[in-house]
């Protein structure tokens, strides 16, 4: 009686159906007032292993519903989880340097959701199931950045090479635009003698090929 009792205060608000606690409180108070009654005949013994039968029973549907009140209560949080995962798998479509990442969020979704929709499952098999959909997702994000960083850089080193090419060509262009007709000209211009590389400079006026022009 006592361990009923105990039950019935600590399972308030802890039960999936509140009706188990007053069907509990029932059996109590009707075991109480027997016991009470101080009888010792043979219809009054039997009165109290009936009320205790009843009491066992209402006992057990209270502790299930207290399980059952875990278990939707894991199933709640997970709901908000299976979401996430779902939003996260549809938004990093084509924003993924290794697809496998997504793909296995996508397996952890489904699995989670599974776990949701068995009877059996109990609150740790649910919040097992939880963990490994936040780490699947957690593992999408940090590929997800590690892409924009790659990314990133891949444009850098390319805005890089195409300010050398332009610089190339805008130094080719000014030597074309400085090429003398003839050392003559070169001399004429003060410019005498020209050293390869140095704007002017033409393998025409550099007769025997030595690296300068118009010795």
């Amino acid at each position: 009686l006592s361990v009923a009792q105990k039950l019935y205060e600590s399972s308030e608000g802890k039960v999936a159906d509140e009706s188990t606690r007053k069907v509990l409180k029932e059996k109590i108070d009707s075991l109480d007032k027997i016991l009470k009654q101080k009888l010792t005949s043979t219809s009054h013994a039997q009165k109290i292993v009936k009320e205790t039968s009843a009491l066992a029973e209402a006992i057990t549907k209270v502790e299930s519903s207290q399980k059952q009140k875990l278990v939707d209560e894991a199933k709640q949080a997970a709901q908000g989880v299976v979401e996430q995962g779902n939003s996260t798998f549809d938004s990093s479509a084509g924003r993924m340097e290794n697809e496998q990442y997504r793909n296995t969020l996508r397996q952890k979704v489904d699995n989670l959701q599974s776990v949701m929709n068995s009877e059996s499952a109990t609150p740790e098999q649910i919040n097992a199931a939880v963990t490994e959909v936040n780490q699947a997702v957690n593992d999408v994000n940090s590929n997800i950045e590690y892409k924009k960083q790659q990314d990133a850089q891949a444009a850098a080193q390319a805005a890089a090479a195409a300010q050398a090419a332009a610089q190339a060509q805008q130094q080719q262009q000014q030597q074309a635009a400085n090429t003398y007709p003839n050392c003559a000209a070169v001399r004429a211009a003060g410019a005498a003698p020209l050293y390869q590389g140095q704007p002017g400079y033409s393998s025409k006026l550099d007769r025997d090929k030595d690296g300068v022009a118009c010795e």
